[in-house]
């Protein structure tokens, strides 16, 4: 699947409680670009990965992956832009009852139907599809484990080939390796990074650590108080830029 631009103009989310997550942000992603946000916790990066796809619903502005408004879609339409959308989260999204196997296969739902819920009736290519997955992901030997027994390294490398099942045209990826020891986190940037350049993904990843968005991304945005105050490449920003995002300095 082609990657998916995203254009994002007057974003806001304003809480019932008065409080102003986003004021007005404007963005724009090209395909196949691969973009961190950074900021302090409430600076707003992850209610706008939520509000892109309205598992959020923002209060104004419009977002579009490749065109289509997410703001404005029915359930229907909204459906399926989402099935474009690979998402990746601090907590991997996965029952832990269920084998690795299983759990990577559940990601051609959205695609294949709801026969892809039970392995046993999905689709051989499917299956085959799972098991090149998690090889990618460097877990083929605990495809029948279940996911409760898997490290949380591993675990997040389950969701992500479960991602790669969707087959996706865009990630989101909140705050991904936050949960994560050191080793274990710089093996999921690599292979956010390294999955996106091979499929040609759009990435937009929220993170905490400016490390890993200086080396794994190509583009950094700074979120300070719902608003766009930093937009660079990776090539290009000054670390007092960043210095400056952080300590809340205009």
């Amino acid at each position: 699947m082609a990657a998916a631009s995203v254009e994002v103009r007057g974003l806001t989310k304003v809480y019932a409680d008065g409080h102003r997550a986003l004021s007005g942000i404007d963005l724009t992603v090209e395909p196949g670009q691969v973009l961190a946000l950074v900021g302090s916790n409430g600076a707003g990066k992850s209610t706008l990965l939520r509000c892109l796809v309205r598992l959020l619903e923002p209060t104004a502005g419009t977002a579009l992956i490749d065109g289509a408004d997410t703001t404005t879609a029915s359930r229907r339409e909204l459906r399926a832009i989402r099935t474009r959308v690979g998402f990746v989260f601090q907590k991997p999204a996965l029952v832990g009852r269920l084998s690795a196997f299983t759990s990577v296969v559940h990601g051609a739902i959205g695609r294949r139907g709801s026969r892809c819920a039970v392995p046993a009736l999905c689709p051989e290519d499917v299956r085959e599809q799972a098991m090149v997955a998690l090889d990618r992901v460097g877990l083929a030997h605990v495809a029948g484990r279940r996911v409760d027994a898997l490290s949380g390294g591993q675990q997040q490398r389950v969701s992500i080939a479960r991602m790669l099942v969707q087959d996706p045209a865009i990630i989101l990826a909140d705050e991904p390796v936050a949960a994560l020891d050191p080793v274990s986190a710089v093996e999921v940037m690599e292979l956010l990074r390294d999955v996106a350049v091979e499929r040609g993904l759009t990435v937009l990843a929220a993170l905490h650590h400016l490390d890993y968005a200086v080396t794994y991304t190509e583009r950094i945005v700074g979120l300070q108080g719902g608003r766009v105050v930093l937009d660079r490449s990776t090539h290009e920003f000054e670390t007092r830029e960043l210095d400056a995002v952080y300590a809340g300095a205009s």
